[in-house]
Order: structure tokens, then sequence, then C-alpha cells
């Protein structure tokens, strides 16, 4: 069962690159990146996320696909006093 598991996720995965690659040859800047989990990351622009929404959403097993945006910029905060 466990092995049935990653080989599809290795052919979801696959097919990701090659879909985002494909995109890129197109000029639309994409990029991928994992992790040890199972989740596949593309990194773009703003403009471009329909259609690369549109694109992965064609891939058989793809449970979600979520929009993340960056946070707020960075900020110091005052350090707090240690009690001991």
């Amino acid at each position: 069962i466990t092995a049935g598991f990653f080989s599809r996720a290795i052919n979801q995965h696959t097919k990701i690159i090659n879909i985002i690659r494909e995109l890129r040859t197109n000029g639309i800047p994409a990029y991928v990146t994992m992790d040890a989990g199972p989740q596949v990351k593309v990194l773009c622009q703003p403009d471009y996320v329909k259609e690369i929404k549109q694109e992965l959403s064609t891939i058989d097993g793809i449970k979600q696909l979520r929009v993340c945006k960056p946070g707020p910029a960075a900020a110091l905060t005052p350090r707090q006093k240690e009690e001991i």
C-alpha cells in the first residue's frame, strides 16, 4: 500500500514539474520546489496564478490547489527581559 502511494505521488510530482517546465518554455515565469512531504510548491508572480492553476487542475489526483501570498514585512520587536 505504501509503495503504491509513493508511486502515485512521484507520478503526480513529475507531471507538475513537466507542466511548469512547459509553461516556463512558453514564457510564464514559474518555478517548482519541494520538501520531504507530499506537497509541491510553485513559485510565480500573481499575474500568472490563474493560468497555472488551470493547467495544474488537469492532473488526476490533485486534491487541492492553494494560493499563498507573502506575509507582512519583517519587523523588530522590543527585547523582553528574561526571568531567572
